[in-house]
């Protein structure tokens, strides 16, 4: 890798790194999704552009990485600008060789090995230099340390002790890593007292004092600057000394009057003045533009917004690149809460500054009025207000460069603020202005810049006033004088657009060429030139670096036009590239092999390296087994005789084309997205073409495979209505225009805007109305007209087998099934009927037998009742007669408690509370009853036995006599 690009590569790292995935997720194309899917645009084309041509013709803003290559309008070439994946590797790369340094000076300090740790600290600051903090939080404070520490080496130089300046390096260590000032006080000890190192010390017990409060030395970094004026800390020390000013000043809340939370003037005034200090004491030096900066900002802080701004302004116009970065990102801030009493007061305070107030006019027109206030596509994508504000800021320059004309006349004021004049008109749209003004400032003498940009001017107006030959002048004059810098890129853009629009296009495929604009070259020769014109084109180039692309864009042109001699004879001029170009990176891309490779896959749908580009050969044998194909075909219909013959020639041939996998597809040109570009242009734009639509539109007919099929399948239906081949070929031209209303975006957009491809729209209901007997195919998804198969199975389904003749027997037979078929309802019906009936008597039956059965049961239960009961009633009777004769069981004398129990009113509750209870009362009855039983005689206990029995057959004759008559 060349220096310049590791340079491009070092400013970069910093934006690179922090915003890596973005960009690899958006690569070179810009996804964003509107009404009709993707946006393929690129900044790299005119056509496949989301910016229109007002901005096509801006000037570039000023970056704010200005260092990564001053002298270049667009990140774009071979040698500047690498893909996103390039440089994510790059920036990895380099992010790995700084931490690598900086892992290095600690391991060499911690070595002692302070040779080798000056060369990894210088090496350090080398590869960071101009990287900003976005790679790494700490990378000031390691620029910092390392910066400190080599100061501190340069003492062994000069006769310090090592021992000495180890302990610097210690003490210095200890303080960055947090530690407490009284370690680092400790550390310090050893080198205080080394004349060369005195310095470095103090200015670290200040810088301890500064962070912690902890006095352990020197406190004032001012004290450093005083007591050692000679030493290479004064510079810095005079710096944070004036930030110390800064800080403590923002910091107290009553030590100063404040203005809306600002610093006062007065204390301004003061802080402003010492950072002055450093520049005039140190011009050009390491903290020059530090302290510059920290004037702007100082005056920002205590609400001097228009002085703030002048300063930046002042920055802006410096010669060194590092002030003007600075005063791009604080602009971008501090410019859009800018108020008009802001603006005219920082016009007032460049009035006398030519350079300040051309770079303020500059920063003003593409930075802020076409950009920040609006954004980049102000004019696609801003409101009406937003619009009518930009315009306002355009008017408010326009008006400061002529007041700057007229205070200073032109001798004075130089052409640079004409230019300013020109530069707002042009942006206004006032093309007339714009050109007058660029004129009259080439005419005073512009130079260098000043001159390629009137020149720009001068072109862009011309051309939107459509005098394209002044317009073609005055680019190609800034092309000659400026072959290889800012300007070139978008110089020959706008001269393309000239040429194209003037009608030169081999001369806008020039530019295009040179550019490598490799989508709008796929364009012009892929589609919008005429093929005799691209031959031309082609053969007066054949010394051309890309003529083997060209060479093979004329050649698929022949084949989509059937011009196979003019086709062979391109082929042979074409140096292709080899089989095995592309297996190196498919396989580590794909897992790739050349030798497991899919034959059956066509050539064209194979992934090739992006990297090489040219012709492969894979290609050419595809297309010269097409060309041969289709001409066989054609020789066919030439040779068939009769109509029959001559219409399935035809439809062979229409077959073929339909049938065909990217036959007439360039690769080498549109890289597997050709239908989302050209569906992107045809819904946005710009078609600058007279006639555009329609060429795109023819184009697209002799590209897709159905769109070139179709016409074939209408002509054998015209020509011979009568053959069987026209039957198919009409069926097939439907089939065509179903599969092209969703083929790709293209085509949906056309379908859908009420359009079509082919001479004529032709549906099924066409078919049917045109051959009312035609059996259509099983489907139209997978349909194959060349075989009319289907899914490559049969196009229609077999026809029914013809019935077996029907016997007088089998006619019988079915005559008797029919008859069966009508009775069999019937016959159903009256069963369910006798069903039902014999059910309902049977159930009537059932319920008088029920009934009979239980009144005889009932009237057996009473007759047994009536019969038992007088027997029962009887014994009982004599069972009592002969209780009566027995004597009673004698009882003992009842005790006190017994007695007391008589007597008392709650002798239950203290039989309970005495153990008498209730079972014991059971239990005596009992025994009372064992006692009677005892005395009965014989005829007593018979009498006693036959009343049990009687009274229990009585009892259950009584209960079968109520349970019977219940049921009834």
């Amino acid at each position: 890798m060349n220096m310049t690009r590791l340079v491009v590569h070092r400013r970069r790292l910093g934006l690179a790194l922090s915003g890596v995935w973005l960009l690899l997720t958006c690569g070179v194309i810009l996804l964003r999704a509107d009404g009709c899917g993707w946006d393929y645009s690129t900044d790299h084309s005119v056509r496949f552009n989301i910016r229109d041509e007002s901005e096509f013709a801006r000037l570039p803003e000023i970056p704010a990485d200005l260092q990564t290559d001053p002298d270049r309008m667009f990140s774009w070439g071979e040698d500047m600008a690498p893909s996103y994946d390039e440089e994510y590797e790059e920036a990895t790369r380099l992010e790995k060789q700084i931490a690598g340094a900086w892992a290095a000076a600690l391991a060499a300090q911690a070595a002692g090995d302070l040779q080798g740790l000056g060369a990894q600290l210088r090496e350090y600051l080398e590869l960071t230099r101009g990287v900003r903090e976005t790679l790494d939080k700490q990378l000031q404070e390691h620029r910092n340390w390392a910066t400190d520490k080599l100061d501190a080496l340069s003492a062994l130089a000069e006769g310090s002790p090592r021992a000495a300046v180890i302990s610097y390096l210690q003490a210095r260590t200890l303080f960055d890593s947090g530690l407490s000032p009284q370690e680092v006080k400790l550390a310090l000890a050893a080198c205080k007292t080394d004349p060369n190192l005195r310095d470095n010390a103090a200015y670290l017990e200040a810088a301890v004092f500064y962070q912690t409060r902890v006095n352990i030395g020197y406190v004032s970094f001012a004290d450093v600057a005083r007591d050692f004026p000679k030493s290479e800390k004064r510079e810095t020390a005079l710096l944070m000394s004036a930030l110390t000013l800064l800080k403590e000043e923002k910091n107290s809340g009553g030590h100063s009057p404040l203005v809306n939370g600002l610093i006062s003037a007065e204390a301004a005034k003061q802080i402003i003045k010492s950072f002055k200090r450093v520049m005039k004491e140190y011009p050009a030096r390491r903290h020059y533009y530090d302290a510059w900066g920290w004037i702007a900002h100082t005056m920002l802080e205590s609400g001097d917004r228009g002085g703030a701004l002048a300063e930046y302004y002042r920055m802006l116009s410096s010669k060194n690149d590092l002030p003007r970065s600075e005063a791009v990102r604080s602009l971008k801030l501090v410019r859009r809460r800018a108020t008009e009493q802001d603006l005219a007061r920082a016009e007032q305070l460049i009035s006398n500054e030519p350079d300040t107030a051309l770079a303020y006019s500059y920063f003003e027109i593409y930075n802020f009025a076409t950009w920040h206030l609006c954004g980049r596509s102000a004019s696609l994508w801003s409101d009406g207000p937003c619009r009518a504000s930009g315009k306002a800021e355009l008017e408010r320059i326009a008006a400061f460069a002529n007041r700057m004309i007229s205070r200073y006349g032109t001798s004075r004021a130089g052409p640079g603020f004409v230019l300013r004049v020109a530069q707002a008109n042009l942006e206004l749209q006032n093309n007339v202005e714009a050109v007058k003004f660029a004129r009259r400032a080439l005419s005073m003498g512009a130079k260098e810049h000043q001159r390629a940009e009137a020149l720009w001017v001068e072109g862009e107006g011309e051309r939107r006033l459509r005098h394209f030959d002044a317009s073609r002048a005055a680019l190609s004059t800034l092309l000659k004088e400026n072959p290889g810098n800012r300007y070139t890129e978008g110089a020959r853009r706008l001269l393309a657009m000239t040429l194209e629009d003037s009608g030169d296009l081999a001369g806008a495929l020039d530019q295009y060429l040179a550019l490598d604009y490799r989508r709008d070259v796929a364009y012009f020769v892929d589609v919008l030139m005429p093929i005799d014109q691209l031959a031309a084109f082609v053969k007066s180039r054949e010394d051309s670096p890309v003529i083997n692309e060209l060479n093979y864009a004329l050649a698929v042109r022949y084949v989509r036009e059937h011009r196979w001699n003019d086709f062979r004879s391109t082929v042979a001029k074409i140096r292709a590239l080899g089989l095995d170009v592309d297996d190196t990176y498919l396989e580590r891309r794909n897992n790739y092999s050349r030798y497991d490779r899919d034959h059956s896959a066509p050539p064209k749908l194979i992934e090739t390296d992006p990297k090489i580009r040219g012709v492969r050969q894979q290609w050419l044998q595809q297309d010269l087994s097409t060309a041969n194909t289709i001409e066989q075909f054609e020789q066919r219909v030439t040779e068939a005789q009769g109509d029959e013959a001559k219409a399935e020639a035809l439809y062979q041939l229409a077959s073929y084309e339909y049938q065909g996998n990217l036959q007439v597809y360039n690769p080498a040109l549109w890289g597997g997205l050709r239908h989302y570009f050209l569906a992107d242009l045809l819904n946005r734009g710009p078609l600058r073409m007279p006639g555009e639509p329609a060429i795109l539109l023819e184009y697209m007919q002799k590209h897709d495979q159905a769109a070139c099929a179709l016409p074939l399948f209408l002509d054998v239906a015209h020509r011979f209505p009568n053959t069987r081949a026209a039957r198919d070929a009409l069926y097939s031209a439907a089939v065509c225009h179903i599969r092209l209303r969703d083929y790709n975006q293209y085509w949906r957009q056309v379908y859908e805007s009420g359009g079509r491809a082919g001479p004529m729209m032709v549906t099924f209901a066409d078919v049917k109305q045109a051959y009312p007997d035609y059996r259509f195919p099983r489907g139209s998804t997978g349909w194959q007209p060349a075989t009319r198969t289907v899914n490559g199975g049969p196009g229609w389904a077999p026809p029914p087998k013809k019935p077996p003749k029907v016997t007088r027997w089998r006619k019988l037979l079915n005559a008797y099934e029919r008859t069966l078929l009508i009775l069999k309802p019937i016959i159903e019906k009256i069963t369910t009927d006798i069903r039902t009936f014999f059910g309902l008597l049977i159930g009537v039956g059932a319920a008088i037998v029920s009934t009979i059965y239980h009144m005889l049961c009932a009237g057996l239960a009473a007759l047994g009742f009536w019969l038992c009961s007088p027997e029962a009633i009887r014994n009982v009777q004599l069972f009592c007669a002969g209780l009566s004769k027995c004597e009673s069981r004698p009882r003992t004398s009842l005790d006190a408690s017994e007695r007391c129990l008589d007597l008392s009113a709650s002798s239950s509750s203290m039989r309970g509370f005495l153990g008498r209870c209730a079972r014991d009362e059971w239990v005596e009855k009992g025994k009372d009853a064992i006692y009677l039983l005892l005395q009965l005689d014989e005829s007593g206990r018979s009498a006693f036995a036959r009343a049990a029995v009687a009274g229990s057959m009585s009892m259950f004759f009584f209960l079968a006599f109520v349970i019977h008559l219940t049921q009834l």
